[in-house]
């Protein structure tokens, strides 16, 4: 991984993802601390007659 010392090249190599990906997700992380995306805003959900 990135915090052991490896390369993003390496790991976007072993992965089968583009170095920008490696390099995205990296500074997500020192960002956030965490690697996951953040949830994206989008349309509420509509309630339903069966939801209430």
């Amino acid at each position: 991984s990135y915090l052991s010392g490896i390369k993003q090249c390496i790991i976007s190599e072993e992965l089968g993802v583009p170095k920008s990906t490696v390099n995205d997700t990296i500074k997500r992380y020192k960002k956030t601390g965490s690697a996951t995306p953040e949830k994206c805003p989008g349309r509420p959900k509509m309630l339903t007659k069966h939801d209430t």
